[in-house]
């Protein structure tokens, strides 16, 4: 800025003028524009001025974390400098939430996980989950299929999520791992209603004596067993398949809950804070033997 003596005497008297108030008064816009110009200043007039830009980040950048003991935040700072010895630089913040979506030609994420397994010979199952990534909000695919070998009963099928937290600090020296949060996503025994703590999950079963209406609720028949009655005469062994769609919360979900317990953080893979998931299917199984008696 030039000094106030080679300046124009109405320049002097705007400046006395602004130094006061930050308001423009009538008529002094133009001059005030003119002479901005000419110093590499800009006038706007009121208005809203919208200006579109892209910042292009790395990927080994993390998302946004908001966890108790943690957090990763991502800020965008808009400065305006303005002209003037006592007009201070506008200065805004706003919070810019990263999210880590996998791209499109990435297949490792909808390779299903399939788990072969057989109880002391007396019943094989498989376990199907369609995918290994999943967003707040959506359904994972659960596929159960029970062949027994033997007079062998479930009553109840259990999937859990677990979440596991583990941080770092001072370059990795400094590591604290945080309690497991395990919570029961969805829970089904064989004669009753399920349940589910985060509501839209459904189940679908062909063969067994359990009936589940098309729509997927619960019919509740009474029966004990998903693979049929062990304690009939006629019981043949069969293959029964239980397919379960169990609801995951969504972030708007989750910001409405007051129990902190409840809420689900996705995955994360920093240098200082992982977050991971792992989830858990649990069936409980009956084996029924009938021994021949023996009189004395």
């Amino acid at each position: 800025m030039e000094s106030s003596s080679s300046l124009p005497k109405e320049l002097k008297r705007l400046s006395l003028h602004h130094s006061r108030s930050n308001s423009f008064g009538k008529g002094e816009t133009n001059l005030i524009s003119d002479i901005m110009g000419q110093k590499g200043y800009k006038a706007f007039p009121p208005g809203e001025y919208m200006y579109n830009f892209e910042i292009p980040m790395e990927h080994r950048y993390p998302e946004t974390v908001k966890w108790d003991h943690a957090s990763v935040k991502y800020e965008l700072e808009a400065v305006v400098e303005r002209t003037g010895a006592f007009r201070p630089n506008l200065i805004g913040i706003k919070e810019i939430p990263l999210i880590r979506t996998p791209g499109d030609d990435c297949l490792e994420h909808i390779e299903p996980i399939a788990i072969s397994r057989t109880w002391d010979n007396k019943l094989h199952y498989d376990v199907v989950i369609t995918g290994k990534s999943f967003p707040l909000g959506s359904k994972i695919p659960v596929a159960i299929k029970f062949t027994p070998f033997a007079k062998v009963g479930c009553h109840r099928i259990s999937v859990f999520i677990t979440e596991k937290v583990q941080l770092w600090a001072h370059n990795r020296k400094a590591h604290r791992v945080a309690s497991d949060k395990m919570l029961l996503l969805f829970e089904k025994r064989a004669g009753m209603p399920s349940k589910s703590i985060y509501s839209g999950s459904t189940m679908r079963l062909s063969g067994g004596d359990e009936q589940i209406a098309p729509n997927g609720e619960d019919l509740a028949s009474g029966a004990h067993n998903f693979l049929g009655n062990i304690s009939h005469d006629g019981f043949s062994p069969g293959t029964t398949e239980i397919e379960c769609e169990v609801q995951l919360p969504s972030c708007p979900a989750m910001k409405k809950m007051t129990d902190p317990s409840m809420k689900l953080h996705c995955d994360v893979q920093y240098s200082s804070i992982e977050i991971s998931h792992s989830v858990k299917v649990s069936r409980d199984l009956l084996h029924l033997e009938i021994q021949p008696l023996t009189y004395q």
